[in-house]
């Protein structure tokens, strides 16, 4: 049972607390970096950022900023191999569960590759993008509708949309438990809701915490699929599929990670700078790493330990 008493907002101003999913009290603190620490529940392995009440919706602004604002270097970068990648997935989990054209609310979708996608295949989709920058480019997307704001600000028909799509936004939600209870009141019953976020017990994670492209001061929280599960049982719904995916880029983020604490370099203000660029030379290259690793990957999703959540629920009828 998530402990709702504690969930709603997050903040810590002490040193001792509660998990906020599974109530256990098997808490340590880990430090990834000055001014960057986590709790992290020994029994679901869920990790919540420790951050003060006055600093939390600061931060939440500033990151939004950072990696979706206008200036941000990461909206430069054209979609490349690896973010092809991911989307792939996606396209390959929609197909597996949807046959039919349906209405779509997606929630944070980024430059809009899966948007875009699911646009061309004829879906009714309705977008939510908190970034001015971005929302406005959205609107180039020939039918979707893009609304630009906060998601859990929307007033939108309750049970009016078959698929719910949240792709690595629900880490940064202000309170992820709301963030679920609102697609279960916007989805119809019987309607499905795809949610992406990191995966707290990927390897990368496990093996090396302080290098882990999962810890960010952008991520409130970081779930593991234990902990996913609990929080979205306990609001209503039904998991009928999760798997951790584990894409060629989570590896190349942990030595991006490497190389920035060689050069003594701050992660957050240069953000994309160790983005693949679109040489020959370095494409050829990612196409060997791709193939060379992936029995590893295989291995490592098959296991439960990709860097990835991805988790299916559907509205009970």
């Amino acid at each position: 049972m998530v402990n709702k008493n504690i969930y709603n907002p997050l903040y810590f101003e002490g040193e001792s607390t509660t998990c906020e999913i599974c109530c256990s009290v098997q808490i340590i603190k880990l430090e990834i970096r000055l001014g960057l620490s986590y709790f992290i529940c020994g029994n679901c392995n869920h990790a919540s950022q420790m951050i003060s009440k006055l600093q939390i919706e600061d931060l939440f602004k500033s990151s939004q900023e950072k990696y979706f604002g206008e200036n941000s270097s990461l909206n430069l970068v054209a979609e490349s191999i690896l973010d092809r990648e991911r989307t792939s997935h996606r396209r390959v989990v929609f197909n597996r569960f949807i046959s039919e054209k349906i209405k779509v609310l997606e929630v944070g979708p980024g430059a809009g590759s899966f948007l875009r996608w699911m646009c061309g295949k004829g879906h009714n989709v309705t977008a939510i993008e908190d970034s001015n920058f971005l929302a406005k480019e959205l609107t180039l997307i020939p039918r979707s509708e893009i609304i630009m704001g906060n998601f859990e600000d929307c007033k939108l028909p309750h049970n009016s949309f078959d698929l719910f799509c949240s792709f690595h936004v629900i880490e940064h939600a202000l309170d992820s438990r709301i963030h679920l209870e609102l697609a279960f009141k916007f989805v119809r019953e019987g309607g499905l809701a795809f949610i992406a976020t990191p995966n707290g017990n990927s390897w990368q994670q496990r093996l090396f915490p302080r290098l882990s492209p999962n810890f960010d001061s952008a991520h409130l929280r970081v779930f593991s699929q234990k902990s996913l599960r609990l929080l979205a049982e306990d609001i209503g719904w039904i998991v009928i599929n999760d798997s951790t995916p584990e894409y060629s880029s989570a590896w190349l983020r942990v030595l991006s990670k490497v190389l920035r604490k060689l050069k003594g370099e701050d992660e957050e203000t240069t953000a994309g700078k160790y983005q693949i660029n679109h040489s020959l030379g370095s494409k050829i290259l990612l196409y060997f790493y791709i193939l060379l690793s992936f029995p590893f990957r295989l291995l490592q999703r098959q296991l439960n330990g990709g860097n990835e959540n991805f988790i299916v629920l559907k509205r009970p009828i």
